[in-house]
């Protein structure tokens, strides 16, 4: 499988776990001039943007390692183009979701998401909730 297919099964994993959580999915893969969105999603309160990471091993840190300052400047001009485009009046809220996967024979499966709600990044630019 390659590493789109693995990104791609994710993607789908999330889009299914935020409709449980009672989100409606607005788009996936938004693509503008700033950069690309995984999922948007909203409820009654929030539009949600979420970003979506997903690994098979940790050897070189979790998921949301990867959410760089960089990857959440793109994200935020990604969601301000969409909202002011859609003219969207919720209130915006960023998301990382950490998709875990492991290796059953030749197939992968997801082995666990951890949603991580409302992102900011701190001194030392690591992901966490606000």
């Amino acid at each position: 499988m390659s590493s789109y297919d693995t990104g791609r099964l994710g993607e789908e994993a999330c889009v299914k776990y935020l409709r449980r959580k009672k989100l409606r999915i607005i788009t996936t893969n938004f693509r503008c001039s700033a950069g690309e969105i995984d999922i948007i999603a909203a409820n009654k309160e929030y539009i949600v943007f979420a970003e979506v990471k997903t690994r098979n091993k940790t050897n070189f840190g979790m998921p949301r390692d990867y959410v760089n300052e960089a990857k959440l400047r793109h994200i935020l001009r990604a969601a301000q183009i969409f909202m002011k485009t859609y003219r969207v009046k919720l209130k915006p809220r960023f998301d990382v979701l950490e998709v875990f996967i492991e290796n059953n024979g030749d197939k992968k499966e997801i082995a666990s998401i951890n949603h991580i709600e409302r992102i900011v990044f701190n001194s030392t630019n690591i992901l966490k909730k606000r």
